[in-house]
């Protein structure tokens, strides 16, 4: 089938500061061989309650990618996260703390 390549472009701004505001979102990179080998991680991407529940973090399935977090101001990356080297288990609890910490937004919280 060739390349398959999911992508939702939602960005919302946060601010940093009052009166400072910083464009903010994330994109989890992998191919889905790769997320097989992480079955934790994998969970969390396809599975409702993990990724999908940011409003500003969207998947990007790239062939034969480690999954990443990809975080991005406006359209500069400015940090990349090795998921797979964040310690085992990774759990969701873990994602979802690293998701805050990173600023992305919970949907729940607009």
């Amino acid at each position: 089938l060739g390349k398959v390549v999911l992508a939702l472009a939602l960005t919302v701004v946060a601010a940093a500061e009052p009166g400072a505001a910083v464009a903010v979102r994330g994109e989890i990179q992998s191919a889905l061989m790769k997320l097989n080998k992480h079955p934790n991680i994998k969970t969390w991407v396809k599975q409702p309650g993990g990724a999908d529940t940011y409003e500003n973090l969207t998947i990007k399935y790239v062939p034969g990618h480690n999954p990443d977090l990809v975080l991005f101001d406006g359209d500069a990356e400015v940090e990349r996260i090795d998921l797979t080297k964040l310690g085992a288990p990774t759990t969701a609890e873990h994602l979802h703390s690293l998701m805050k910490e990173k600023g992305l937004v919970l949907k729940s919280e607009l």
